[in-house]
């Protein structure tokens, strides 16, 4: 007659201990981080952008987009600073040094740019959205309006307004808009990015996006 071999009592216990242990710590790393708490680490890979020309200066929002010293950031904030009397400066958020940074890709009809920066501080890279946001969906734009430095606000999804231009794609979003937050990155409710803050037509209520697709095809271009 076979014999089964049987497990002490006490063994199954720890084997279920370990078990349920395993099961809350995937528990724990896959669920969603509250809201302060994903803005304030996407905060932390938002920068400040400042354009110097002669005695003009403009500011725009942008956010580390690679661990080897790339910033995304709005192309229109930057013409005055692609000639040789033009200079551009970043902060990143808690930290009182600024960074020397240079135009290394700039796409005027996309209005994207990158820029890189030499012995970039060691900052997490924000990572793209891996699916197109649907009307509805709630995000949260990030930047300077105003220059309120380092400023969330949140809305919806609007409506995907597709350009006449067949290389543009934008995004209409409900979230306030102004001057300062161009550039900013656009997350949703998992930090990822959605799109990069762009324009606003008559109203700051009523504010677009670029596409993050749109985004990542000019930052693929390096």
């Amino acid at each position: 007659m076979r014999r089964f071999f049987e497990v002490p009592a006490h063994v199954g216990i720890y084997v279920l201990a370990i078990l349920l242990a395993v099961v809350q710590a995937y528990d724990i790393l896959t669920r969603p981080l509250p809201l302060p708490q994903v803005v304030e680490v996407a905060n932390r890979s938002v920068v400040a952008i400042a354009c110097k020309s002669g005695a003009h200066m403009f500011i725009t929002a942008g956010f580390v987009s690679s661990e080897r010293g790339y910033v995304t950031t709005v192309a229109h904030g930057l013409p005055a600073c692609r000639g040789k009397e033009g200079n551009i400066e970043v902060k990143f958020w808690d930290n009182p040094l600024t960074y020397k940074a240079k135009i290394v890709r700039y796409n005027k009809m996309v209005d994207v740019a990158i820029l890189h920066i030499d012995h970039m501080p060691r900052i997490a890279p924000l990572r793209f959205a891996t699916e197109e946001p649907r009307a509805g969906t709630h995000i949260i734009a990030l930047g300077h309006p105003q220059m309120l430095f380092w400023s969330a606000s949140d809305g919806i999804i609007s409506a995907d307004r597709w350009s006449e231009h067949p290389l543009l794609h934008i995004i209409q979003v409900s979230c306030p808009i102004n001057f300062g937050n161009s550039g900013g990155p656009v997350i949703n409710d998992k930090g990822q990015v959605v799109g990069i803050t762009s324009f606003m037509i008559n109203n700051p209520s009523l504010g677009f996006i670029i596409a993050g697709d749109f985004v990542k095809s000019v930052a693929n271009g390096l």
